[in-house]
């Protein structure tokens, strides 16, 4: 799961985090713990100290991820902690931490993930990260939310993202009796079969990974995204 939501952040060969990345992992397959680059990471740490926009800090959240730079780590706890209403940028934070493997902020992420039911965009990165740092419940916590939602197409939708890849085959039953109950809306319906579809797919990435890799997004056509109905916008 972990390594599935790293390479999901990938966008670009000849980024130095991605190289960092690509690095790190040569070296699990030599010494069987990931190896970090310490100029890289120490770059991170002092950019991450310095930065106060919450584009760029979100970026190098990630990045710090990718490059293994667990010393940002308290830093980004303390961010999320004062950023929990920018969405985008406590979005990254949660998955940067997921990166880094931080245990430390399960306790954080949990709560996180309780509060943000009118934040999409959070709910899901946060109910992600807990997945990759291990956290039993959130499987459950996600079914819970799924069948309690109803008529926020947005939060279906990230709940059902989230349940995608982070759940497990006993949540396969309760999805598949909420899809073939008709007394659910169809929203409803629709996004379990989505989570189906995500915890069924053989594949360690979404379908429409592929067509994310490598795209210039500053000249995308209408048909990969338009933030609604284009091929890196479906569920």
């Amino acid at each position: 799961m972990l390594t599935s939501v790293w390479r999901m952040c990938l966008r670009n060969d000849s980024t130095t985090p991605t190289r960092a990345f690509a690095r790190g992992e040569t070296g699990r397959t030599t010494t069987g713990t990931f190896v970090t680059d310490r100029v890289v990471c120490e770059t991170l740490d002092l950019a991450l100290e310095r930065n106060k926009d919450p584009q760029v800090v979100g970026a190098i959240a990630i990045a710090a991820g990718l490059a293994g730079a667990k010393a940002t780590a308290d830093a980004m706890r303390s961010r999320l902690n004062s950023s929990k209403t920018k969405e985008k940028l406590a979005a990254n934070l949660t998955l940067g931490l997921a990166l880094l493997g931080d245990t430390a902020s399960i306790d954080e992420l949990q709560k996180l993930f309780a509060d943000s039911s009118q934040r999409p965009e959070v709910l899901e990165h946060a109910a992600i990260a807990l997945g990759c740092l291990g956290d039993p419940r959130i499987s459950e916590l996600l079914q819970a939310r799924l069948a309690q939602t109803d008529g926020n197409i947005a939060a279906l939708g990230a709940v059902a993202n989230a349940l995608g890849l982070v759940g497990k085959q006993n949540a396969v039953m309760p999805l598949v009796e909420m899809l073939l109950d008709q007394s659910r809306s169809s929203v409803q319906r629709a996004s379990a079969a989505t989570a189906l579809g995500g915890i069924a797919d053989p594949r360690p990435l979404p379908w429409n990974t592929p067509y994310s890799a490598n795209s210039n997004y500053r000249a995308t056509a209408e048909t990969l995204t338009d933030r609604t109905a284009g091929v890196l916008d479906l569920l």
